[in-house]
């Protein structure tokens, strides 16, 4: 059977509700036009926004407006190959274009909308129940079940405190943080780490701007702050979906990178959650080992 392309399309709106769309084809034009196969609200696209392609093994996307702007992490997005688990932002709305590979033949004219993943808010944090049988799905003991709540990506919410009561010193050191922010920001798209670590800094900033007497710097490194918590946590959750149905699909080699993906986000402070990615990871590893000396 020839091989077909496709695109899955996992959308989150503002109001934090998740939907997986897929297409039966190698190219997708996004926008609010009735012609568009992904269509999204007007009032986040243009009439034609994106045109995505993809060869089965990677996304390349490039804009058709440059009005509303689409962002890429921290960047305004043009053109270029789309980073795995990497998330589009246009309007209040995001997008996670991923290759896929044998999908079904037949006519589809546009993408087929399932309700079967859960919902995920910004501000609060899903379960995740994860059931993966290793090891070929035989006994007890080859299954791993696992109720898991993840961790808050940042600690509970405390107004930030300047370290600096010298109004010269606070503002030296809220250009320092703010400057030490914006490059974790630039690398967030890449690694969840530092967007993790960007946000503290650009709180930091804004508590050390307010000190030194700069409320309008303080204002925007607190709404900088804001905006990368939102778009982190939303990725974070969409991970957290990727894993799901990758467990349950038993893709190892995606359960691994997702697994790595995840870490990198709560890296330091993970505990039971953290613990628990990497012991499966060890599962992983443990079966595709034994699987070799078979």
């Amino acid at each position: 059977m020839a091989r077909i392309t496709g695109l899955s399309c996992l959308q989150r709106s503002a109001n934090g509700a998740l939907q997986t769309l897929e297409l039966a084809a190698d190219s997708a034009l996004v926008g609010s036009a009735a012609h568009c196969d992904i269509r999204l609200p007007s009032e986040d696209v243009a009439p034609e926004q994106l045109l995505v392609q993809t060869d089965g093994n990677s996304v390349f996307a490039a804009i058709r407006s440059a009005e509303p702007p689409v962002w890429l992490g921290a960047s305004v997005f043009t053109q270029g190959y789309l980073p795995t688990g990497s998330c589009l932002r246009l309007g209040g709305i995001e997008l996670e274009l991923v290759p896929l590979q044998n999908v079904a033949g037949g006519s589809q004219s546009g993408f087929e909308t399932s309700s079967k993943l859960p919902r995920c808010a910004l501000g609060g944090l899903a379960l995740l129940v994860l059931t993966v049988a290793l090891a070929g799905r035989g006994g007890a003991d080859s299954d791993v079940a696992a109720v898991v709540e993840p961790p808050p990506l940042w600690s509970p919410i405390t107004p930030p405190v300047c370290a600096e009561r010298d109004q010269v010193a606070a503002n030296a050191s809220a250009e320092s943080q703010r400057k030490r922010a914006e490059a974790s920001r630039e690398r967030s798209a890449f690694s969840p780490r530092d967007g993790v670590a960007a946000v503290t800094w650009f709180e930091g900033s804004a508590a050390c701007f307010q000190t030194a007497g700069n409320s309008n710097q303080a204002r925007q490194q607190g709404e900088a702050a804001r905006q990368l918590q939102r778009m982190l946590n939303a990725s974070f959750h969409l991970h957290g979906v990727r894993l799901e149905r990758a467990l349950k699909a038993q893709q190892r080699e995606q359960t691994r990178t997702e697994i790595a993906t995840l870490l990198s986000f709560v890296e330091g402070h993970g505990g039971e959650y953290a613990q628990w990615l990497v012991t499966l990871d060890r599962q992983f590893q443990l079966e595709l080992s034994n699987r070799e000396k078979k």
